[in-house]
Order: C-alpha cells, then structure tokens, then sequence
C-alpha cells in the first residue's frame, strides 16, 4: 500500500517536458572588448543553444535587443553596468531550459587612443580631413563623427563649431577669409575620445571685383598714383616669394619611459609632392649620417629611419624645401622626463637662418 502512493506522487511532480538539466552554470571570458560565453554543462549531451545579454543596474537586468550570438562587444552604454549571458540548450523533445552566467564587475570606460592626429589638406574651395589614425582592441568597430572649427587668432586657438559642417570635406565662404578652419575627430568605442587637427589657414579673402586690389579705375593695372607697373620709370616691386603649397606638417607620436624617448611615428604629410626632406639628427640613438629625401605623390614621407629610441638632449632637424619657395622647419629636442619639445618656424629661400612664418 505504502509503494503505492509513493509512485503515484513521483507521477505528479515529475514533468514528462522537463528541459535539460544544468550541471555547471555558464562562464564569461572577456578579452579585450569583447566577451565570450561558454554553453555550460547539461545532461542529456547534444543538446542545442541560443543565447542572449543582459546589463544589469540598480533597478536589476534588462535584455540587450539584437544580442543574440555567444559573443558580446561591449560599448559606451555598458560602461557603469555589469553584464551576464544567458544561455538556454534546447534537446528534441524535451523543453528548453535557461541559465545565466555570473555577471561581470561594473564596465569600466576605456578609450581609444590616438597616434596621429587627423590633418586637413586642400588647395581650393574645398578642404579634405583624415580621421588619424586610433589605436583600440576592437578598432574595425570604432564609430567616428566629425566637428569643424573656424579658428581666429594668429595661434587659431580660439575656434567655433561652423553649423552644418560633419563630413570628411568641408566647403570654404567668405566668412573664413583670414580665418583657420580645423576639424575635431571623435572616435568611440568602450568611451569616446575627441582629437583636434592642426588649424588649416589662414585662408585667403576671395579677390577684389575688377581682378584684384592692385586695379585702377577702368580696370587700368598702373592707374591711381602712377606707381604702379605700368607707370613710365616705376620700378616694379620686389617678388615676395610664398610658402610652399600646400604647407606640409610635421606629425611625431611616440612615449616616454625611464628617461628615454621612443619615436614610433615621424612623418611628413600634407605637402606639394616632390618637395625635398632633409633630416639632421645629432645625439644619443641617431642613425649614422644625414638623410635627404622627397615627398611622395600624395605629398606624404614616413621617416623610418628616425623611428627608434633617444636619449635626452638629442635634437631632430627637419626640413622641408622647394626652390624659390618658403620652406618648414622642425625641431625636436628630447626631454629627460617629458615630451620632446618642438619648434616649427620657416626658411626663407636662400636663408639660413629661421624665420616666423608669413
């Protein structure tokens, strides 16, 4: 009588739809931004799996939409919130079962870096930006978003977003006459970071109506004052020459450690191509002997050879010059303790002596 009622009781709690059973819950990996979910353990074997994730707060977890795979890239909306997966196997016949992993410590933000600041490059009515170039765990998921600036001041540091503006190219108006334009580069990933370009500039004011300002009336170039070139017995005014078009940059990434300077990128970009490089580097970790070079088609030079470790006091001499033209210089000098500091200035044709640039 007594085995009986035992059997008739294990009938009423045994489910015959049971799902399968959970032996050991599901573990997260994380690497980098990116974390993984193992399928757990589970009895009967060969079961099938489907996944979802969850971020959890004060208020308890909620499902993220769209996350359906075993693999989770963390973003800027995780950070402050901890994660966890949950995995449901699923065997024929019997019903599906679910369980969660452990969930993670709260996201920290982690940004990505950048190692060479966007430029700005043009020649005309429209001017081109770059987005640099980042460094992340997962870079091919960065997403990018573009500001640019109108930049007054002769250091173009006071700078203004310029409405309507967020492409990679920008459209010159009257408003940037003598003005310097700049782009800022946001990238995001687990964080956000923003990069600004150097200040592209001055740009110049459009001409004068009539060819120009050195015009006379009835469009007559030597009429007014009866100095100008056309005039009998004038002497024409001296040529000034100009900066070499477009003006290149100098672009230096690299870090600090225990006194000594390592220069992982030393370029030149954004110049006319086929302008000439030259490098003169004096202390301790230079290469032996100068180095002379030209600017490739797109007016860009990777200096390989100055890529290494220096030690403090050894300075970097850059040039970069076209004949007839005002050429850029840049000097680097390494610091014990600190970045290496920097001088940009002009060469005059001719000149040997450094110059502010016009």
């Amino acid at each position: 009588m007594c085995a009986t009622v035992t059997l008739a009781v294990l009938s009423e709690v045994a489910p015959a739809t049971a799902g399968p059973l959970l032996v050991d819950a599901p573990e997260l990996t994380r690497l980098g931004r990116t974390l993984y979910t193992s399928n757990g353990s589970w009895l009967p074997s060969g079961n099938s799996y489907t996944y979802r994730w969850e971020r959890c707060g004060a208020g308890g977890c909620a499902v993220v939409p769209g996350r359906t795979a075993s693999s989770y890239l963390l973003t800027t909306a995780d950070i402050g919130r901890r994660i966890r997966s949950i995995v449901t196997a699923s065997n024929g016949a019997l019903g599906p079962s679910s369980a969660p992993s452990d969930a993670t410590d709260p996201i920290v933000a982690s940004p990505p870096l950048n190692m060479v600041p966007p430029v700005v490059t043009g020649n005309g009515p429209t001017l081109t930006s770059t987005l640099g170039t980042w460094s992340d765990p997962s870079p091919a998921s960065l997403s990018y978003t573009r500001r640019w600036q109108r930049c007054s001041g002769g250091s173009g540091l006071t700078c203004e977003d310029v409405a309507g503006q967020s492409g990679a190219t920008y459209a010159l108006s009257a408003a940037d006459a003598d003005k310097f334009i700049r782009v800022v580069v946001s990238a995001e990933g687990l964080g956000a970071r923003s990069v600004a370009s150097a200040p592209f500039g001055p740009i110049p004011a459009p001409p004068a109506p009539g060819g120009g300002p050195g015009g006379g009336s009835g469009g007559d170039p030597g009429g007014g004052s009866g100095t100008g070139p056309g005039s009998t017995g004038s002497t024409p005014p001296p040529v000034t020459p100009r900066k070499l078009r477009p003006f290149p940059k100098v672009v230096v990434a690299g870090r600090v450690a225990r006194g000594l300077t390592f220069i992982s990128a030393l370029v030149v970009r954004s110049g006319p191509s086929g302008a000439g490089v030259s490098v003169r580097c004096r202390g301790r970790g230079c290469p032996k002997g100068a180095f002379r070079g030209k600017l490739n088609r797109r007016g860009a030079l990777r200096l390989k050879r100055f890529q290494r470790i220096y030690g403090p006091g050894t300075t970097i001499e850059i040039r970069v010059t076209r004949r007839g033209a005002i050429g850029k210089f840049t000097r680097l000098k390494v610091r014990r303790r600190s970045v290496p500091s920097r001088r940009d200035a002009c060469l005059m044709p001719g000149a040997r002596k450094l110059s502010r640039c016009p």
